[in-house]
């Protein structure tokens, strides 16, 4: 039996196992064995909170110039809307999403809003208007898709695009903590979507809060230094 054929046999006894699909053309990806965790969590929606499912696994790639990478795999899949979201490079360690980071639900898609791996004075959004009949469906493509972009993982290219909001208007005195010798940026509190509108509030390492003013292409509108309680 051939390196690839094993490799095959592999993959799919070990997504049987894990519940996470694989298509038979599939010869340079698998799911590491007992990595698969699977459970709800609560996310942000237009009318209070929703339920949706939250999968992860660590996925093994043979990239296209013969090496290895494991890639941390999230997925958030809402039954009732069958909108499906997905990242692979999120540093997730025990947390439900990483830290300074909401995921907000509307009707036509799931949005994570994230200050990114250090806080500065920005917001990185991450959205997905995909749909898929279920969250297998969803594993299933994002197996195929990591087949067919090994080259690009390869190049340590990310697979999604990362919207960067910058946020021009807050000045340094709000945004970075006074007298450390790292940085220490806002911690993003909440999101909300109002009308066309994304409304964002930072707290600030110093005190104080900022509300950022989002349209729906997520231009800034306007900032506001909110007054302390």
């Amino acid at each position: 039996m051939t390196r690839q054929s094993v490799l095959l046999v592999f993959v799919t006894l070990i997504s049987s196992v894990g519940g996470w699909g694989s298509a038979p053309h599939l010869q340079h990806v698998e799911v590491v064995a007992d990595s698969v965790r699977t459970t709800t969590f609560n996310v942000h929606g237009e009318s209070g909170e929703v339920t949706v499912e939250r999968r992860t696994a660590d996925v093994r790639i043979e990239t296209a110039n013969h090496g290895t990478v494991t890639e941390n795999v999230l997925i958030v899949y809402d039954p009732r809307t069958k909108l499906f979201w997905w990242e692979n490079s999120l540093p997730l360690q025990h947390q439900l999403l990483p830290k300074n980071a909401v995921m907000f639900l509307t009707n036509s898609k799931l949005v994570m809003f994230w200050n990114g791996w250090v806080s500065t004075g920005q917001i990185l959004i991450l959205e997905s208007s995909e749909h898929a009949s279920s969250l297998n469906e969803g594993q299933e493509r994002i197996l195929q898709l990591l087949e067919g972009r090994r080259a690009d993982i390869a190049a340590g290219k990310f697979i999604h695009e990362r919207k960067r909001v910058e946020f021009p208007s807050l000045d340094r005195e709000f945004l970075f903590k006074k007298d450390v010798a790292n940085l220490v940026g806002p911690t993003l509190r909440e999101v909300d979507h109002v009308g066309n509108e994304w409304h964002i509030i930072e707290d600030g390492p110093n005190g104080g809060s900022a509300l950022i003013v989002l349209d729906e292409q997520y231009k800034v509108l306007k900032t506001t230094i909110l007054q302390s309680k």
